[in-house]
């Protein structure tokens, strides 16, 4: 069985967090982007990237 696309994404943001430690995504509040976090948040390559990755870890059973 193949991973659904909800695994994939939650595997490529713990594995993001993880290793590069910083957020996934900026937080949005009704006044713009959170400023909470100085750290910039996933490029739209590196979420690519960690999705690649995730998908395989999720096809060769969850090792890494």
């Amino acid at each position: 069985m193949s991973p659904t696309d909800t695994d994939v994404e939650k595997t490529a943001r713990q594995l993001f967090e993880e290793e590069a430690g910083r957020p996934w995504e900026v937080a949005c509040g009704p006044r713009g982007p959170s400023s909470a976090s100085p750290l910039p948040a996933a490029t739209e390559a590196e979420k690519e990237s960690y999705r690649q990755r995730a998908r395989e870890n999720l096809d060769a059973g969850g090792s890494r």
